[in-house]
């Protein structure tokens, strides 16, 4: 991992806040490397989270985890937001903070209204983009009070006029986010949303998931990683391998609730699929990559965070030198056919063309991945500036 060694003493024995209300942490790879990069700097790292549900045996033991109790009131936005910004207050007595870090709106919301308190300065890192016409324009109470999504977005435009800066992970999604929040751009800095991972280069192609799953040896794998849901097309990028040729077998390896499993598998025809959902520390989960031939990075075109995303499985792809297939979305565009590390394809139907046309070639997209990854998902090069600034605070 990149040294910043320049910047080390000018966050020592600081402590950050970062605040993500989300239940599956250890799985976000953007969220955990921060963390590491501020513990590595001498800071101590508080992380204000929900019940974690996910992956949490793989979070760094320097990384204090504070999980909210979970309301049993269960009541939505903006009662929950109360019950946790007084739980975080409860967490925060007594300590002093150099900055908190909220993500996504109900991360900035919550560490703003903590901020505001202890008088903490608030930075937005901003992960997934929550777009006004994505939101259901629903009311209720006789039409007198918003829904619940629509006070989070309008939370969101007020908080984030307030922050320090803004972290994102390029320039078109800055634009829609200050666009949409009423904004002028403001002071901004783009961070990949992918891990701190070196790029992994074996002597030779592992066999991990021929040996662990019995596949023939002769088959090509494709793999998918990450949430298996319907917005990743899992059950139907799995229908549709019973169409294509009998030397490919397709690997879904990632997190998933029971009942999408169980719509995947009842969907399922061919003995060339395979289901993984036992999740892996970061060491073995390269290895995991490696062995693939082809790494499949497809969703479902539901709204504009999905169609403006980079897309952090493709990090890992490319890291580990695996050709990608991705939709054919702008930011997808530019990173896997402008590096040419792979293809992007409009449609289900175009994908066995597209791995013919990688594995013609394999080589060379394999190389062009290695150097893909460098360029755009160096998540340590591109916090750097985030931790000098943090200095000026």
């Amino acid at each position: 991992m990149a040294e910043m060694t320049d910047v080390r003493h000018s966050v020592r024995a600081k402590r950050i806040g970062l605040f993500a209300p989300i239940p599956y942490i250890g799985v976000s790879h953007s969220i955990i490397s921060t963390a590491e990069i501020f513990a590595e700097h001498g800071c101590e790292v508080d992380v204000f989270t929900s019940k974690q549900k996910i992956g949490k045996g793989f979070l760094p033991k320097d990384i204090l985890l504070l999980e909210r109790p979970e309301n049993r009131w269960r009541k939505p936005f903006p009662v929950n937001l109360i019950y946790s910004v007084i739980w975080s207050l409860k967490m925060c007595h007594g300590k002093r903070y150099k900055c908190f870090i909220g993500y996504d709106p109900p991360g900035l919301i919550e560490a703003c209204l903590v901020g505001l308190i202890y008088k903490v300065p608030v930075i937005y890192h901003s992960l997934e983009l929550w777009c006004s016409n994505d939101i259901p324009k629903r009311w209720y109470h006789f039409r007198l009070l918003p829904s619940p999504e629509m006070i989070l977005k309008h939370a969101e435009r007020f908080f984030h006029r307030g922050v320090e800066f803004t972290i994102i992970q390029d320039k078109r999604r800055a634009k829609i986010l200050y666009d949409d929040n009423h904004l002028s751009p403001g002071e901004t800095y783009y961070v990949p949303h992918t891990g701190r991972e070196r790029v992994y280069k074996p002597h030779s192609k592992p066999d991990y998931l021929k040996h662990k799953f019995s596949i023939d040896q002769q088959k090509k794998i494709l793999l998918m990683i990450g949430g298996i849901n319907h917005t990743t097309l899992a059950r139907e990028i799995a229908v549709a391998v019973g169409n294509w040729p009998s030397s490919w077998h397709l690997v879904i390896h990632g997190f998933s609730i029971p009942d999408y499993l169980d719509e995947i598998s009842q969907s399922i025809d061919s003995d060339r699929v395979t289901l993984s959902t036992e999740l892996v520390p970061m060491a073995e989960l390269e290895i995991l990559i490696a062995s693939a031939d082809i790494g499949l990075a497809l969703y479902q075109d539901s709204d504009t965070n999905t169609y403006e995303m980079t897309s952090g499985k493709i990090g890992q792809y490319l890291r580990c030198g695996l050709p990608v297939i991705a939709n054919d979305f702008p930011n997808l565009v530019d990173i896997v056919e402008g590096s040419g590390a792979g293809l992007c394809v409009h449609s289900m139907d175009d994908i066995p063309e597209a791995i013919n046309d990688i594995l013609k070639d394999y080589g060379k997209f394999s190389q062009n991945a290695y150097k893909a990854y460098l360029e755009y998902y160096n998540f340590d090069g591109a916090f750097e500036p985030v931790l000098r600034r943090i200095k000026e605070i």
